[in-house]
């Protein structure tokens, strides 16, 4: 074999050997990539379809439904969160899982509003065809406007006594003027009316002649305390200011305050059983005391949302919760919220069950509380504690384990620029963790 075909043939060789190392190293690469991709949409699919129960949660007029509208629009959202990603990999654009999911938000958002509307429209329907007249034909609900003037106890009680012979189906505004005292009701406040809202307002203050609970909200009731009004408890109470129950409904806007109640039991300001408790713009809730759980609120069962520039502070408690404890259901923190100068024994700013949820978002705040033993913003036992985009537990004292955290729950997640002390387990460290480490999920969020 002469020297110029031996060479011809080692350079063809070698060429067959580096194409099927092509060939053969080609597929593991492509594999590995495709594997990322899935992982990716996963994740995303899951923090989209998070994002939608949330929106559909802040939907207080639509009773049922949410089920089948989750449903549809996680199908609307599925292809688009593959395509998004796939085509960032494709042109090599790295987004991380959270901002896909948000901005894929965006764009079904039209479709949810539109999706709500249509339920709501549905259900009402429903309601007003279900009770019929003598006749047979539906007796569609009618609502009807009132406006209460307020200025003493006598004009109070006849508001009250005017919602309760009024009906269903009305919409109430009592405005309230100087500082007045009002009688104790051992029952509902306005009494077994349903789909009724009553807007308290004005610049006055309501305050108990004796013990016992101020407001009391039941099944089918909304009442919304606005404007400069306070509430105001009194010393050695026996009862929570306000309770909401039965799936009744609380709201708080403008500059109204919760203050001054003093109680033997769970829950100084606001105690929840099975409703919801929703603050929002400079609303308030302070200087409540109980010597059991929950100087501030006390969740039982239901939900507690705070809003815009909320506050939860300088409230006291015995046990647990000095500013919230939540027994069992979903704590929400969000724009820029607080919960501060708060104490108690066990979770100065905030404790939650084994039972409950707390999700922070937003510039929401747990800072400056006080707890004599664990946890001085957070004693968390329930099942997922969730601190995201720029929301932050710190600056809170403890005299023992977890000065801003105490972590025995189930799932611990802190993405976005979430800010959480660090992870550590020495008595007055930021977080600590106690028994087995609980399943993490981090994305983003800033450790210090």
């Amino acid at each position: 074999m002469s020297m110029i075909v031996k060479k011809r043939l080692e350079v063809m060789f070698s060429a067959l050997i580096a194409f099927a190392l092509i060939v053969v190293c080609a597929p593991a690469v492509s594999y590995a990539q495709s594997l990322a991709i899935k992982a990716k949409i996963q994740t995303t699919e899951k923090l989209v379809d998070e994002n939608i129960a949330d929106a559909l949660k802040n939907e207080r007029n639509l009773k049922t439904g949410k089920t089948s509208i989750r449903n549809k629009l996680f199908i609307m959202a599925k292809p688009k969160v593959e395509k998004r990603i796939k085509d960032e990999a494709a042109s090599n654009k790295q987004s991380s899982a959270t901002e896909i999911a948000d901005a894929i938000m965006k764009e079904i958002l039209p479709q949810m509003d539109k999706l709500v509307a249509e339920e709501i429209a549905k259900e009402e329907s429903k309601a007003a065809t279900t009770d019929k007249s003598a006749t047979g034909q539906p007796n569609i609900p009618k609502t009807s406007f009132f406006d209460w003037t307020v200025n003493n106890t006598e004009t109070w009680i006849e508001a009250v006594n005017g919602i309760k012979k009024n009906g269903n189906w009305k919409v109430h505004t009592i405005n309230v003027s100087g500082d007045i005292s009002i009688p104790i009701n051992s029952g509902y406040t306005f009494g077994s009316v349903k789909k009724v809202t009553v807007n308290l307002d004005g610049d006055g203050k309501l305050s108990l002649s004796g013990d016992g609970n101020l407001l009391k909200v039941g099944a089918g009731q909304t009442v919304s305390v606005m404007g400069t009004l306070k509430l105001s408890g009194r010393d050695k109470n026996t009862g929570s200011m306000i309770v909401v129950d039965s799936g009744g409904t609380l709201r708080m806007a403008g500059n109204a305050a919760i203050m001054g109640n003093i109680m033997n039991g769970d829950g100084g300001g606001v105690l929840v059983r099975f409703g919801d408790f929703i603050m929002d713009e400079n609303s308030s809730v302070s200087d409540n005391s109980a010597k059991g759980s929950g100087g501030g609120v006390f969740v039982y069962n239901g939900e507690f949302a705070m809003y815009g520039n909320a506050k939860v502070s300088n409230n006291t408690a015995k046990n647990g919760g000095g500013g919230v404890y939540v027994e069992s259901g979903k704590f929400v923190m969000a724009d820029s919220a607080m919960v501060s100068s708060n104490t108690v024994w066990l979770g100065g700013g905030v404790y939650v069950g084994s039972a409950g949820t707390f999700v922070m978002r937003g510039d929401a705040r747990v800072s400056g509380n006080t707890v004599y033993r664990q946890g001085g913003g957070v004693y968390f036992v329930g099942k997922d504690f969730t601190v995201d985009e720029n929301a932050a537990v710190s600056g809170n004292a403890a005299g023992r384990h977890g000065r801003d955290v105490y972590f025995a729950g189930r799932t611990f997640t802190y993405r976005g620029g979430a800010k959480v002390s660090a992870h550590t387990a020495g008595v007055g460290d930021g977080v600590y963790f106690a028994g087995k480490a609980p399943a993490l999920s981090v994305g983003g969020g800033d450790e210090r």
